[in-house]
């Protein structure tokens, strides 16, 4: 038993040690300044009860001319339940897309998506009118009228790509 437990004490207290040296490495490289705060674009807030909020992914935002937007995440209220896939459509003057989002499980909800360079550039040259989201899940579908349809053009003009 006294074995059990010396070997059992022996591994805490490496596992322990590793921790204690990876923090030691980030707060070395915190104090020398290597550890750099990305600025991520101010998120589009639909109203002021929150229930749409989209926040594109500013990739590389310490690296310029590297910059880009790929990701967009939409946290919405589903009146219902929780899910783990939704629909999310753009709609502009002149067309419209869908993507659906990537598999997460979420009960805010959270739905990601990642856009490709088609319609990176349709959202970064044309005003995004309405946004639907469709909860594949509970089949509940919203639709927002985005009152500030240059948003996504705004973004993209804070990345690196030639759109």
């Amino acid at each position: 038993m006294k074995i059990i437990v010396a070997t059992i004490s022996m591994i805490i207290v490496s596992l322990f040690g590793d921790y204690m040296s990876s923090s030691a490495q980030f707060n070395v490289a915190e104090k020398n300044n290597m550890v750099i705060s990305s600025e991520q674009p101010k998120p589009y807030l639909h109203d002021k009860d929150t229930t749409l909020l989209i926040q594109p992914i500013l990739e590389n935002s310490d690296l310029p001319g590297y910059r880009y937007v790929q990701d967009i995440k939409f946290y919405y209220k589903d009146l219902h339940y929780c899910s783990d896939i939704n629909k999310i459509t753009f709609i502009t003057k002149d067309t419209s897309f869908s993507i659906v989002s990537i598999k997460r499980m979420s009960c805010k909800i959270l739905a990601i998506v990642r856009l490709t360079k088609v319609e990176q550039k349709i959202i970064a040259r044309n005003p995004v009118e309405k946004i639907i989201i469709e909860n594949l899940v509970t089949d509940n579908i919203y639709t927002y009228n985005i009152s500030d349809k240059t948003y996504f053009i705004n973004i993209y003009k804070l990345t690196d790509s030639k759109y």
